[in-house]
């Protein structure tokens, strides 16, 4: 994976158990996903959440998802909404971070190379939001019988609050790639656009040379623009090693901060990744 980002934090994973030592927990957090859409090239698939039954079920029936961190509350899914609540999210890490993240393994949706694809994900903030806290989309990759893989090639996209009641959120993009032990993460300030909405769309988009691109609707309105767009930040490693899968997935958790680094938010699927090394990757990745 490479990336032309003219600004980054790269840290190796020794120097990330240091850093991130402190840290506290943020307050209950619930927020709402309205639609979740994977186009591969060749299949498309739209989630709506309206038949009432929460993940792993879902257009594919119950082999559509795999939720990796947590589980769903049988309440969680009414009428096109899928809560992801921090009460359902596992708790992980020396921080006791809660993540709840869910990757559409169907075969049929997985992600595949030198294809046009977008992965694209409407939330909604209905309660405002809580401080620490997250949601995104994500790529994340294992090897072709879904142990861990050899090497990783992740991306997040996502919105990042620092404030109660949307009064500071971030925009961010980044990948985790190698053995987990580097991340790039990058961030945009979007708090005052995001005044008076409590809803956004989040989609990367990949190229037919693999190149990722990330989006933010702030509003959910749609008509052909953005609002943020970064261009080809980064790269996917989509044809290799050979028979690794590529899978898209949606979910919320808890941000956590450095100590060197103030307000800088650390997604929720890269303290996973990285936070115990390779012994939580193989814990995220352990299928049953």
């Amino acid at each position: 994976m490479s990336a032309n980002n003219t600004h980054s934090w790269t840290w190796m994973a020794i120097l990330l158990l240091t850093v991130f030592a402190t840290g506290a927990q943020a307050d209950d957090w619930t927020y709402d996903i309205t639609r979740f859409y994977i186009n591969n090239g060749s299949t498309s698939m739209e989630d709506t959440f309206s038949d009432n039954v929460e993940p792993d079920s879902g257009p594919y029936g119950s082999s559509t998802y795999q939720t990796t961190n947590g589980s769903y509350s049988s309440d969680a899914e009414t009428g096109g909404n899928l809560e992801m609540r921090s009460t359902d999210a596992a708790v992980t890490g020396d921080q006791g971070q809660r993540t709840l993240f869910t990757e559409a393994l169907h075969s049929n949706i997985r992600l595949g190379a030198n294809v046009e694809q977008t992965i694209s994900g409407h939330f909604e903030f209905n309660n405002g939001s809580v401080p620490d806290s997250q949601v995104e989309v994500g790529i994340r990759n294992t090897a072709g019988d879904l142990s861990p893989a050899e090497n990783i090639d992740d991306i997040f996209v996502g919105l990042s609050f620092t404030d109660p009641g949307l009064g500071g959120v971030f925009f961010y993009y980044g990948y985790a790639d190698e053995a987990g032990d580097e991340f790039d993460m990058q961030y945009i300030d979007v708090t005052g656009a995001m005044s008076g909405f409590t809803e956004a769309i989040v989609q990367i988009e990949i190229s037919d040379t693999n190149s990722v691109s990330a989006y933010l609707d702030i509003g959910a309105n749609g008509g052909g623009s953005w609002d943020v767009s970064v261009a080809d930040f980064t790269s996917l490693n989509l044809g290799g090693p050979a028979g690794d899968i590529y899978a898209a997935g949606f979910g919320a958790g808890d941000v956590f901060q450095s100590e060197d680094e103030e307000e800088v938010p650390v997604p929720a699927s890269v303290w996973l990744l990285l936070s115990g090394l390779a012994l939580v990757r193989k814990g995220l990745w352990k299928r049953g």
